[in-house]
């Protein structure tokens, strides 16, 4: 059966389970190393530099003004 426990690595390099779990001595297991998430500032950075947005620098893409549409609530 497989099963998922969250963990850190320390300063040393030791894996810390982040909840207690039986162990088994011997017992094989994989480990899995999670990149760090980008921010949201990151993200929108990459999304600015990629082609596949181009097609947004094109004027013909505003549709929309400021004064479209309600405000919301009201």
């Amino acid at each position: 059966m497989l099963r998922t426990l969250e963990a850190v690595i320390d300063e040393q390099g030791h894996i810390k389970l982040l909840e207690s779990a039986p162990l088994i001595s011997g017992q094989r297991a994989l480990v899995t190393l999670l990149e760090e998430e980008p921010g949201e500032a990151e993200w929108l950075a990459d999304a600015s530099r990629s082609p596949a947005y181009a097609f947004l620098n094109d004027p013909a893409e505003d549709i929309y003004s400021l004064t479209d549409g309600k405000k919301y609530g009201s």
